[in-house]
C-alpha cells in the first residue's frame, strides 16, 4: 500500500505505534551548540524528511530554541511530498534570528490521536553559517581600540551613529548591552574577568562581530 522512502544516510523514524492513540507525541532534540562563542552571525538548518499520513492525520514540526523558548520554524500537516511516492522532501530554513549561546533544534511528531503512518528525518545539517567580522562596518569609518583591553573601557568610533553594542563572554553569555545612538562610545569592561569577549556592533542596518581580549 505504500512505497518506502530511501534516506541517503539512515534515518530517525517517528512511528505511530510509539505515539499510540492517546495523544502522545514523540520528540528528538539535537545537541546544544554555542553559536555566539563561535562568532556565528547567520545560519540555516537543512533537513531531509518523508512524511506519510492517513486521511491527512499526523503533524510534523521542527522547532528551534531561541534562548528562552521553543519556536516553530516548520509545520507539515498532511503528506509531504505526495503520499506513496517514496520521494523525500528537503527543507532549508533560515535560523539567523534564533542564534544564541544554547542553540538547539527539536523535531516533533504528533499523531493527532488516530492511527496514522509516520515521519522519517535524515541528514539534519547546520549550514551556510558565517561571521561578518567588521567588513560591513568599515564603510562607516568604524574602528575599535585597544585590543587587548588593558584599561576598563573599549573605545568604539564611527562616522555614523552606533545604534547597538552587545558584549558576550567566551561561554556565550551576554554580559553587557546598550544602545549608544552616537558616533563614539566607550564600552565599560570594569569588573569583567580577564579573557576573550565577543563584541557585536550595529551601525544602522550594518552589523559586525569581533573578539577582544580583556587583560
Amino acid at each position: 500500500f505504500y512505497v518506502p522512502a530511501s534516506m541517503p544516510s539512515g534515518a530517525a523514524l517517528f512511528v505511530d505505534e510509539t505515539c499510540d492513540d492517546n495523544g502522545y507525541n514523540v520528540t528528538l532534540t539535537g545537541p546544544a551548540v554555542n553559536l555566539v562563542s563561535l562568532g556565528i552571525t547567520r545560519a540555516e538548518v537543512q533537513v531531509i524528511f518523508n512524511h506519510q499520513t492517513f486521511s491527512n492525520d499526523g503533524n510534523f514540526f521542527i522547532e528551534v530554541w531561541n534562548g528562552s523558548s521553543w519556536k516553530t520554524i516548520l509545520f507539515v500537516d498532511g503528506d509531504m511530498p505526495p503520499s506513496n511516492s517514496g520521494e523525500n522532501q528537503t527543507s532549508t530554513i533560515d535560523v539567523t534570528n534564533y542564534i544564541n549561546s544554547n542553540f538547539r533544534i527539536r523535531f516533533l511528531y504528533d499523531d493527532e490521536n488516530v492511527k496514522t503512518f509516520s515521519v522519517a528525518i535524515d541528514n539534519y545539517t547546520l549550514l551556510n553559517t558565517g561571521t561578518t567580522g567588521i567588513e560591513d562596518l568599515l564603510s562607516s569609518g568604524f574602528s575599535y581600540s585597544p585590543n587587548p583591553v588593558t584599561s576598563d573601557e573599549l573605545n568604539l568610533t564611527a562616522r555614523d551613529i552606533i545604534s547597538s553594542v552587545t558584549l558576550y563572554n567566551n561561554l556565550g553569555q551576554k554580559v553587557f548591552s546598550n544602545f549608544p545612538s552616537k558616533s563614539t562610545y566607550d564600552v565599560p569592561m570594569y569588573g569583567l574577568s580577564p579573557g576573550i569577549y565577543i563584541v557585536q556592533v550595529a551601525i544602522g542596518e550594518k552589523q559586525g562581530t569581533f573578539k577582544v581580549i580583556k587583560q
